[in-house]
């Protein structure tokens, strides 16, 4: 694998690339857009927020943005963007099971020189308190953690069990984002149950899982953050068809900070750390 950096962007938690626009994301609902068609692959570049917004109904759910993605849905024809997704992850409190295991879909349009987001649905997992689902942490106790993309009309969700027991991968659909149930709050809601799972395997154990994203029929991963030799920044690559894996240490490689953010220009695959580092990746 070699990795060259590329250009500098803000940090913070994972990002989606939509054409040539970069929208990276904080654990807070924050966006950041960037225009990849700026950067320079023989030289570093510095790049410059294109825009800032929020997500939409911050005071129901607040995402982390561990693992963003778009769809390929659109919610009018007219639309520019197909449907965003973003999970919650970590962002909940240990007395509400109703924040565990939830992914988020949004609208996302273009209005004059800066965007709007309308939250039209809710997709939770139906079995979190199953051991299938939960992360048996010593530190933390047991709790769950989901990240989630898709390709094809497939939906992955994935979550770190236990050492012993490794890392659970469920494809499901991808609901149509027009599924669901009405509420009050006028957000659609949907549930995942273990009758819609299509199948389901299992991988060594991730390390807090970060960032994530699909790529023709292959996950990218991204992981630890302590530096220690038990938890080191690392990129997993998961082809979904044969159910295996190639692992990449990124820290022995001289890359030592929290890596975050995982996608793809094109076929080109691009990671961010924490710190707004932008790596161009080659795993061949």
């Amino acid at each position: 694998m070699i990795i060259k950096k590329i250009g500098k962007i803000i940090g913070g938690q994972d990002g989606a690339v939509c054409g040539t626009e970069l929208f990276r994301f904080d654990t807070k609902g924050k966006c950041t857009v960037f225009d990849l068609s700026e950067l320079d692959h023989n030289e570093e570049k510095i790049l410059s927020p294109k825009s800032v917004f929020f997500l939409d109904k911050l005071d129901l759910v607040t995402p982390h943005s561990n693992a963003v993605f778009f769809g390929t849905e659109y919610y009018d024809v007219t639309d520019t963007y197909p449907i965003l997704y973003t999970n919650v992850y970590n962002n909940y409190s240990a007395s509400n099971d109703k924040r565990m295991g939830m992914l988020l879909a949004y609208r996302l349009q273009k209005i004059n020189v800066g965007y709007k987001t309308t939250l039209l649905q809710i997709i939770k997992i139906g079995f979190t308190e199953d051991i299938v689902w939960k992360s048996n942490e010593k530190e933390h106790g047991v709790r769950p953690y989901g990240n989630f993309v898709a390709e094809n009309g497939l939906l992955f969700a994935f979550v770190m069990r236990n050492e012993e027991n490794g890392t659970r991968f469920f494809k499901f659909k991808l609901p149509s984002v027009r599924d669901g149930e009405a509420s009050q709050d006028g957000v659609a809601q949907l549930v995942l149950e273990k009758t819609d799972i299509l199948e389901y395997f299992d991988l060594p154990y991730f390390r807090f899982v970060q960032g994530a994203t699909m790529h023709n029929g292959k996950i990218y991963s991204t992981e630890g953050f302590t530096g220690d030799t038990l938890n080191q920044p690392a990129i997993r690559v998961i082809d979904t068809k044969t159910k295996t894996e190639v692992y990449y240490n990124i820290m022995k490689q001289g890359y030592p900070d929290e890596a975050e953010m995982i996608d793809h220009l094109d076929d080109k695959c691009l990671y961010s750390d924490i710190n707004g580092n932008l790596y161009a990746c080659d795993f061949d």
